[in-house]
């Protein structure tokens, strides 16, 4: 699961106005940290390959518009 938030509003810098825009991105937000089997050994008794997951990101992005 992701998930975002974002914030925007004006801002008043001497006799201009410039939008503010803020946002933070998760990716992986339950972080998870199980593996995924890819091959099972001959018997069928455990694996012999897995694929590990990402783990949990933050994104944080400002931008500033003239």
């Amino acid at each position: 699961m992701d998930t975002f938030v974002g914030y925007r509003r004006k801002l008043n810098v001497g006799r201009r106005s410039h939008d503010l825009t803020v946002q933070l991105n998760v990716t992986k937000l339950t972080d998870e940290d199980e593996v995924m089997p890819l091959r099972y050994n001959n018997f069928k008794s455990g694996t012999t390959r897995v694929l590990l997951l990402e783990p949990r990101k933050f994104r944080l992005s400002v931008g500033l518009g003239f």
